[in-house]
């Protein structure tokens, strides 16, 4: 039986997880006290998912539709109008001169401070 701490256990959870599929057993300890016992699941035992609750892999099964695919990188998904954020788009298209960093007058910083009407 092996015995870990909190921070072993996140750190090093694929290898319990396949020490415990060999037939071992782990013990997870917070603080220096046994708080959760790692054992393998049997098949048959296994609990079924509640009712209106999706497979954890479920929401993964399906494939990205090939639009989305990219080669040699994850493409982002279309926002509900259909368009794809795509960086540099507007480069060059916006400018501003040199008062972009002035401080607001004081009437429009009092509107951008809910202080007036």
């Amino acid at each position: 039986m092996t015995i870990v701490n909190m921070l072993e256990a996140k750190t090093n959870l694929s290898r319990l997880i396949a020490e415990v599929e060999a037939g071992g057993e782990v013990v997870i300890a917070r603080h220096n006290k046994p708080v959760v016992r790692l054992v393998a699941v049997d098949a048959s035992s296994a609990v079924a998912a509640p009712a209106g609750v999706a497979e954890p892999a479920s929401a993964w099964a399906a494939p990205a539709p090939a639009k989305w695919r990219v080669p040699g990188r994850l493409a982002a998904k279309p926002d509900e109008k259909g368009y794809k954020r795509q960086p540099g788009t507007m480069k060059g298209l916006i400018e501003w001169d040199d008062r972009f960093n002035d401080p607001l007058p004081d009437d429009e910083l009092r509107l951008w401070n809910g202080e007036g009407d």
